[in-house]
């Protein structure tokens, strides 16, 4: 007798890439949260997730409020609420070197929270560790300690051959020729650290600066970086690849030279509107690896970086390997407005779990200057009401700003005409200027944010109950601007459910229905708007976890209305937490597998059936279903559902199921001959792009 038992799963799928999309686009969360809330700035920020509780994050960040210091976060709830504290100060506990800035932090596999930065003395890389997720820190080392150095990166990991590392890159001023040079260090558990290696230097990078590193599920690590440090001349992108770095016999030494993989990149020293001033605007180029064993795209690397455009212009490029960075595809824009203005400070993230690709930057999209679009915000409301009736009808307006703000009402009369309606306008904490009345459309200048906007009805109507429909529009004009086109820049960000060969619609990380809270006068960062600013970046940060990102960036809009230092001069930390930071709509789909007859005389005929279902709320997009036929069995036929494909692998079948709409399942039937007398154990699974992980079950029975 041979029993298989329904196999249920919780899968978070999407739709095809070349699916019109039954997606719907990405989400971002609401939780805007305000991380540092300090006087002067915190910018050059890194986030890190923790391998064993994605709830655990990690940001650190430059630091011009205490000097020398790290700004340091910590979260346990996905970045509700934070913990913070400076480190690496004059006093600090822990032996921790003084801090200058740049800091980059990565988690391994067991837990170890690791953090390189450049100290105050400017000489070497200080790493320090933490093993209770962020909360206290100990020093580990100062790699070359004794030798100038800039632009620290580190990287661990989350899976692979490569698992337990964790790999640092820098630019060393002191050696022959100031090369980028990488170390890398093995952990056996946590808090059991080794050794980083001596200095491996990347061959052919004495021109190169901006590095990024990244560590491959075959072991294999990975450095980009450009050229032309110090002019806007276009600069070229190059990667460098230690095939066999991690070995069953420790670490190897052998980067390859450095393959040229984009020529179109912007220079080490590029000023525009929005960086005129300051070390200016760098290609950015940054790294990632699809660690993904269930991945479509598993071994994938991907690369991003600032690109010039056609127009003269600033944008973000992707490009893909599928060979472990032997060869790279040509560019691919992930911006994707088609104006002239600029995008820059790029960084990308590959969720562990799931393969997907996100991306964060800062973007100038919406500035035009005195031309930028205002942003509209539209409240309706229909109702009914009777002869000589008066109707009241509340609109609360939730963007404000302190001047320059416009309400307009309308309404359409639905009934075909013969009504006499005049609406008025009032409303609580109304500071407002009567610009017209009596009329359709009313217009007023206000200053207050949340304001309940009152609209009265009075009309003498020959038809009773009219249908009458309310439409009121709140206009914040150049709420993307401070005068000067392309010079005030908004946090886009996107995703790649298709290992970067497309990606979702962009979206910005404070949408434009966000309230404008007084002293903000802007939903953009004015970047010129600190003269502190004199060795960092405004680099942003970003990190994955199950199907979730979480950027971090520099902001200066102060939309939350908590920055000390008020809006448009020094910059504060952002992040969006909570449960859904940036992600994607989901769908619940479960496997159902049944057979008959039960049991099933040996040589007899048995037929399993395999129900994929969604249970919504999404469609699921593709699905790819597997079923591992016991070996006591003979295939003899396989009948997929419509419009479904399956390939035979002998000793198991993949269907290949395209998209599966809302509450809608497929039946697939699968004949088998039983071959001999024995127990016997079907097992069948489900996999979307965004399932990380799921229960098997099963049950064991026998033919006779």
């Amino acid at each position: 007798m041979k029993t298989l038992t329904a196999l249920t799963l919780l899968a978070l799928l999407l739709p095809a890439a070349n699916d019109a999309l039954a997606q719907s686009g990405l989400t971002v969360g609401t939780n805007l949260v305000d991380i540092s809330q300090l006087r002067g700035n915190e910018t050059d920020p890194s986030i890190a997730i923790s391998p064993l509780n994605a709830s655990n994050m990690f940001v650190v960040s430059a630091t011009d409020g205490v000097v020398p210091g790290l700004f340091c976060a910590w979260t346990t709830n996905m970045g509700v609420t934070w913990t913070t504290n400076i480190l690496a100060t004059n006093n600090n506990a822990g032996g921790l070197v003084p801090a200058y800035g740049e800091p980059s932090a990565a988690w391994d596999t067991f837990g170890n929270l690791f953090v390189a930065y450049l100290p105050a003395a400017f000489e070497g890389v200080a790493v320090m560790l933490s093993t209770n997720g962020g909360v206290t820190f100990a020093a580990v080392t100062n790699l070359a300690p004794l030798d100038a150095t800039d632009q620290p990166r580190i990287s661990a990991p989350p899976a692979g051959a490569a698992a337990g590392t964790v790999w640092a890159v820098f630019k060393d001023y002191t050696l022959a020729n100031t090369p980028l040079v990488v170390q890398g260090e093995q952990s056996s558990g946590l808090g059991t650290n080794g050794t980083f290696t001596p200095e491996q230097i990347i061959p052919d990078s004495v021109a190169g600066g901006f590095p990024d590193i990244a560590a491959g599920p075959a072991g294999q690590v990975m450095v980009t970086f450009q050229d032309n440090l110090y002019t806007a001349t276009p600069a070229n992108i190059f990667i460098s690849v230690n095939s066999n770095a991690v070995t069953s016999n420790g670490f190897a030494f052998n980067f390859a030279a450095p393959l040229l993989v984009a020529s179109d990149a912007i220079g080490g020293s590029t000023y525009r509107p929005v960086e005129e001033t300051g070390i200016g605007l760098n290609a950015a180029p940054g790294l990632g690896w699809d660690s993904d064993s269930s991945s479509s795209y598993y071994g994938n690397a991907y690369l991003v970086y600032t690109a010039l455009g056609s127009q003269s212009n600033l944008i973000i490029n992707s490009c893909i390997s599928t060979n472990g960075g032997a060869t790279w595809s040509l560019e691919n824009q992930v911006n994707d407005d088609t104006n002239a203005n600029d995008h820059f400070f790029p960084r990308l993230a590959v969720d562990p779990a799931t393969g997907i690709i996100g991306y964060s930057w800062f973007d100038c999209r919406n500035d035009q200057g005195g031309s930028s679009a205002p942003v509209v915000e539209h409240n309706s409301a229909n109702f009914t009401f009777a002869d000589f009736m008066i109707t009241n009808v509340i609109f609360t307006l939730t963007n404000g700003i302190t001047n320059n703000n416009t309400i307009t009402t309308s309404y359409t009369d639905l009934t075909g005409g013969g009504s006499n309606i005049v609406l008025t306008v009032s409303g609580d904490n109304f500071y407002g200027v009567l610009l017209a009345s009596n009329s359709a459309d009313d217009i007023y200048i206000y200053s207050a944010t949340n304001t309940n906007v009152l609209i009265t009805l009075q009309g003498a109507e020959t038809n009773f109950n009219a249908n009458v429909n309310i439409t009121v529009n709140d206009y914040i004009p150049n709420a993307f601007s401070f005068g000067t086109a392309n010079s005030s820049a908004s946090v886009y960000t996107t995703l790649s459910t298709n290992g970067a060969a497309s990606f979702l619609p962009n979206q910005p990380l404070i949408p434009a229905s966000y309230p404008i809270n007084p002293p903000s006068v802007s939903f953009s960062s004015y970047l010129p708007g600190s003269d502190s600013l004199t060795g960092w970046g405004h680099y942003t940060a970003l990190a994955g976890a199950n199907a979730n990102f979480f950027p971090v960036w520099p902001d200066n809009s102060d939309v939350i209305g908590n920055n000390p230092d008020g809006a448009t001069s020094n910059f504060d930390l952002y992040i969006i937490g909570g449960a859904t930071g940036v992600s994607l709509p989901t769908a619940d789909v479960s496997v159902f597998v049944t057979n008959s007859p039960n049991p099933v005389i040996s040589e007899g005929v048995l037929v399993y059936t395999l129900v994929v279902s969604n249970n919504g709320p999404e469609p699921s997009g593709p699905i790819v279903l597997t079923d591992v036929l016991p070996a006591n069995v003979t295939l003899e036929a396989v009948v997929p559902a419509v419009g479904v494909s399956y390939a035979n692998f002998h000793t198991y079948l993949v269907f290949n199921v395209p998209s599966l709409a809302i509450h809608k399942a497929l039946t697939n039937t699968i004949r088998v001959t039983a071959t001999r007398s024995d127990f016997a154990t079907n097992f069948a699974s489900a996999y979307g792009p965004l399932i990380g992980h799921f229960d098997i079950n099963s049950e064991t029975g026998n033919a006779f």
